[in-house]
């Protein structure tokens, strides 16, 4: 997921946001229905994030992100040897990055 960030005010010491690209393959199921996903994905997010100095080489460093993706999948029924039970193409918001860190600077 390569991206690009801009800091507001002072890098590596105030709020930020940034750019990302995303590809992905999945294989997931039984999360919110009772069916499985095969497929990929592919799409551009966008996030926020700031950054805190704990020390002059230490950060703590928060960033929530989502990405316009579009979804191609094949849908099975939730089941080891489940069949087909149609396929899936098209575009989804969906939330792509939650993350806190701790950071040292060189």
């Amino acid at each position: 997921m390569p991206g690009v960030r801009y800091w507001l005010r002072q890098s590596y010491m105030d709020k930020f946001i940034g750019v990302s690209l995303i590809g992905t393959k999945f294989h997931v199921g039984n999360i919110l229905n009772d069916y499985r996903y095969y497929g990929y994905g592919a799409g551009i997010g966008a996030s926020f994030g700031s950054t805190y100095p704990i020390n002059p080489r230490w950060n703590f460093e928060w960033e929530a992100g989502v990405a316009g993706m579009w979804v191609s999948c094949d849908k099975y029924v939730n089941k080891a040897a489940g069949y087909k039970y149609g396929d899936l193409h098209e575009w989804r918001v969906l939330p792509h990055k939650i993350s806190a860190s701790i950071v040292y600077l060189f």
